[in-house]
């Protein structure tokens, strides 16, 4: 009986796809022309509004749908407000970098002697320290602190639909040197990289009547300690009413790091936290 039950189940399943296909087969394919917005920027736009097993697509300026009715009907709807003529837009974006950093350091400096031997070790250099003098050496510890914070807020004009970016920072000079194997010998060439370290923010925000749909890519950059550049990036989609502030995301990065020196030990421990926030406003409507 179990197996008869198991059996049934799976035929009625079957039977649930099978009818599900063919009602879906069954929708008619719908043509809508546009007459102000690309295609493609429209199908994105409206396929989150799609019923399961909905489709659509565009070509030649016009959207290939295929859904049910009472689907449909909502997707003309939602065309009627987005498929305009383009209007001016305002992306005004406000971000927040929290950076602390703690260097700890701790060992044996100045001059140790035994005979005819003497032993110099570096004496330790910045940060408040606690030192204990035994003859020419001294024993130390201590610890430097760097807390720093940045704000800012920075906007750009863009049409809807239409890709903006708004980038805060500057170019840092980072040296290189490659070596190039050639028939005649070994040839070493050396130059310059600029990179652009700071903050930026890829957008394209869409109308949807009183609301915007924004598909972004924020990044943040930093120049670390040792010479590298550190990248923290996100992609996402985010939508909202126009003129309120949108919480965009952001990261939350912990490092730390130990290294023996001569004579004692040094570490260092790294917190970032970056923040996003996002608003779009309509300067047609000023």
């Amino acid at each position: 009986m179990a197996a008869l039950r198991r059996w049934l189940r799976a035929a009625v399943a079957a039977l649930a796809f099978a009818w599900c296909a063919v009602s879906l087969a069954d929708n008619p394919l719908t043509i809508v022309p546009l007459q102000h917005r690309g295609a493609d920027a429209v199908a994105e736009a409206l396929r989150p509004m799609l019923s399961p097993g909905g489709r659509i697509g565009a070509l030649n300026g016009k959207l290939l749908i295929r859904t049910d009715a009472a689907n449909l009907r909502q997707l003309q709807d939602a065309l009627a407000a987005i498929d305009q003529p383009a209007r001016r837009l305002r992306l005004r974006v406000r971000f927040s970098r929290d950076l602390e950093r703690a260097d700890t350091r701790r060992g044996i400096g100045g001059e140790v002697r035994s005979g005819d031997v003497t032993l110099g070790l570096p004496a330790p250099r910045g940060g408040s320290s606690a030192t204990v003098r035994i003859g020419e050496a001294h024993v130390y510890a201590g610890e430097q602190r760097y807390d720093a914070r940045t704000r800012g807020e920075q906007f750009v004009d863009t049409l809807d639909g239409a890709q903006a970016s708004v980038f805060v920072g500057h170019s840092v000079a980072l040296p290189f040197s490659q070596v190039v194997l050639r028939p005649n010998g070994v040839r070493v060439v050396r130059g310059t990289e600029y990179r652009d370290v700071g903050t930026a923010l890829l957008a394209r925000p869409t109308l949807l009547g009183s609301r915007v749909r924004v598909v972004l890519r924020p990044a943040s950059s930093q120049l670390r300690s040792d010479g590298s550049i550190e990248v923290t990036a996100l992609e996402n989609t985010v939508e909202g009413r126009l003129g309120e502030w949108i919480a965009v995301g952001g990261s939350d990065t912990d490092a730390h790091t130990e290294r023996g020196v001569i004579g004692g030990s040094a570490q260092r421990s790294e917190r970032s936290q970056v923040a996003f926030w996002l608003r779009v406003d309509a300067l047609d409507d000023d």
